[in-house]
């Protein structure tokens, strides 16, 4: 299954503009919310392997994000979370995807311009590709960001957000 930022942001806003059920959409969202998790795991994947053999899936997604893996890329991966999330948060919590990789990766937009975005600590901070940067954000929606529909998808922090 391939899916991208913007695939989990169309079926949640579908989702919650449904006529279903409050009871539907919570379900509905909480298996969305599940499946991403699965996909994306914003965690060491290594950790998330074997935790699953091993049935230790008991565990938040938090606490599996934060699980110790010597692995360096596990800390290159808690540096770039830090990175999106901090962006997200430096910005107002009033932009989206697009916007946020356009400031870490330091593309110089006519919108970055227009709200000074370019003076950011974050600003070109990702020393990544746009592609890298973008499925970071799709790992975070599954855990940390949350796309606010009435905000035109603006990426939120959410409670989980404040332990990384």
């Amino acid at each position: 299954m391939a899916f991208g930022l913007s695939d989990i942001v169309q079926q949640r806003r579908m989702i919650e503009e449904s006529s279903g059920s409050e009871t539907f959409k919570r379900v509905s969202i909480g298996k969305l919310e599940a499946l991403v998790g699965l996909a994306e795991t914003a965690g060491c994947r290594r950790s998330r392997l074997l935790g699953y053999s091993a049935k230790r899936l008991a565990q938040p997604d938090a606490a599996i994000a934060t699980t110790a893996c010597r692995h360096r890329s596990c800390a290159t991966a808690r540096s770039s979370r830090k990175k999106c999330l901090s962006c997200a948060y430096r910005t107002g919590q009033r932009f989206g995807a697009v916007h946020l990789i356009d400031i870490l990766i330091g593309r110089m937009t006519e919108r970055v311009k227009q709200f000074g975005h370019e003076r950011l600590s974050v600003f070109a901070s990702a020393a990544t590709s746009m592609k890298a940067v973008a499925h970071r954000l799709g790992q975070l929606v599954a855990w940390a960001l949350r796309p606010d529909s009435d905000a035109f998808g603006a990426l939120k922090l959410t409670e989980t957000s404040r332990g990384v």
